[in-house]
């Protein structure tokens, strides 16, 4: 399975999404600021040039690999581009497991994200939108385990040859 965490910038809430995932992060604490810097170095880092383009981040103890994409205002389009891409090459759209973040976000981090990577002053945007992804850090981790117990039912209805 490849699991793909999105949301607008790929530069927050999917990168932070993906770390939990992967245990680069906790899914039981808060981690600090400087924490999420240290383990994850492409926080706050995605340049707009790259919307649309995955991003491997690794793989998970199930062996799925886990990705990351900033798409922008064009969410579908970015989405039926994969999908249509996957089944061209001979693979199952199932194999695809897309997991939205952007409900996770709040004004805050957007407000950052804005002052960060859309006008590049980081100076000012990063510690704005490091406050909102650690205000947003129980919610993100929450959709992570959700979206984890339901890659194990996907798994478990798959190795017992169940439909979906």
């Amino acid at each position: 399975m490849k699991i793909i965490y999105h949301d607008y910038g790929g530069s927050h809430s999917s990168v932070t999404a993906a770390a939990i995932h992967l245990g680069i992060l906790p899914e039981d604490t808060v981690p600090t600021g400087k924490e999420i810097m240290e383990k994850v170095p492409h926080f706050d880092g995605m340049d707009t040039k790259y919307h649309g383009s995955l991003f491997f981040r690794g793989t998970d103890e199930m062996g799925n690999e886990v990705f990351t994409m900033g798409s922008a205002i064009a969410r579908k389009v970015a989405l039926n581009s994969i999908k249509t891409t996957t089944k061209l090459w001979g693979h199952k759209e199932t194999e695809l497991f897309f997991v939205y973040t952007m409900p996770c976000v709040n004004f805050i981090m957007m407000v950052g994200g804005f002052f960060s990577r859309a006008l590049k002053i980081v100076s000012l945007g990063r510690p704005i939108v490091m406050a909102g992804t650690l205000m947003a850090y129980p919610s993100i981790s929450r959709l992570v385990q959700q979206k984890k117990k339901e890659l194990v039912l996907l798994a478990k209805k798959e190795k017992s040859g169940d439909k979906m």
